[in-house]
Formats: C-alpha cells, structure tokens, sequence
C-alpha cells in the first residue's frame, strides 16, 4: 500500500506498508516472554498484522527482546494445514541488534503439551556492517493441522569478542510470524 498527500500545491513524502497474507494474519498471539520495556510497540499483534517491518527498528513494526528468547503463541484455530514457519528480524550490530542464533516450531491441540517439528541453529556474521537489514528465517516440516504453534528464538548472549559491545547481552528484533 502506497499513500501520499497533496495540499496547496506541496506533496508529502509517500507513505509504504508491505502486507504479506498467510495463515497467521489476524490471529491472536500470546507472549510468553516479554519485550524490552522500550521496545514493545505494537506486541503483540504487530507479530500476526500482516506488515513487513522495513528500514528501522524503531518503525513501531517491531519488538525487540533484550536478553531473553523471543517466545510466542499463535493460536491457529479453524486455519488448516501448515507446513512452514518464517519469523522476520531486524538485524543492525552498530545498535546491537542480532539475527536469531537458534528458532524453534513446536505445536499443540491443547496449548499445554507442546511438541517440536522443526528447529535450525544460526551463525552471526563477524561484520558489524555485513549481514543488516531485513532478514527472515524460515523452518519447513511436514503437515500439521494443530490449533497451537509455538516460535521460540534465541538472544545473542554474549555479544561475540569482534564487537564492540563484547560480553554484554544482544537484542533480537521480530515483526512477522508467517505461517503457510
């Protein structure tokens, strides 16, 4: 969607959303670990709204999670099939924000007893300037129809030696869980 105003002869700058449809969009999600108090913005529906979050964490399409594993619930009730989990992140290592060094896919038909279907480990790229922006991280698993899907993604911590945040905790920074 592009939006733009015109006025007494004076345009504004455009306004852009990216929607991606799938599964996941308009399900309700429950956090099971919390965002930074700084940067929860719109969590946790900016995660199932259908908006790609773009050139900035700050944007209110993400929420950053600071020191602990990025963890939530989409409740998928009524949706179908699905086989595929894609969880987008914001990477920029200048402000300490990483891709995910691990995600997981587990499901539930009661949202108590969860199984794994699918997980993957991640390197991080020893660049601060390589490897930022937009990034997305898919996990692919044979059919499921359960009514619950749990993601969980792990924090960088410690920020690797190359850095200069060396020791401290990272940020992981999520809009979208996309679901086909």
């Amino acid at each position: 969607m592009k939006a733009k105003a015109f006025r007494n002869g004076f345009d504004t700058k455009t306004y852009e959303k990216e929607f991606k449809g799938h599964k996941a969009m308009g399900r309700p999600v429950t956090l099971c670990t919390e965002p930074h108090e700084s940067y929860v913005y719109g969590a946790p529906d900016c995660l199932t709204d259908g908006i790609l979050g773009k050139d900035t964490y700050t944007s209110g399409d993400w929420a950053g999670w600071y020191d602990v594993p990025f963890e939530a619930v989409v409740d998928m009730k009524g949706c179908g099939e699905y086989r595929e989990v894609t969880l987008g992140a914001f990477v920029f290592k200048h402000d300490w924000i990483f891709n995910p060094v691990n995600m997981t896919v587990s499901v539930s038909d009661d949202g108590k007893e969860f199984r794994e279907v699918a997980s993957a480990e991640y390197e991080t790229i020893a660049n601060v300037d390589d490897g930022n922006g937009r990034q997305e991280y898919t996990l692919t698993f044979g059919p499921v129809e359960a009514r619950y899907l749990k993601i969980k993604a792990g924090v960088v911590s410690p920020i690797p030696a190359w850095h200069a945040g060396a020791g401290k905790p990272g940020f992981l920074f999520v809009d979208e869980i996309i679901v086909k």
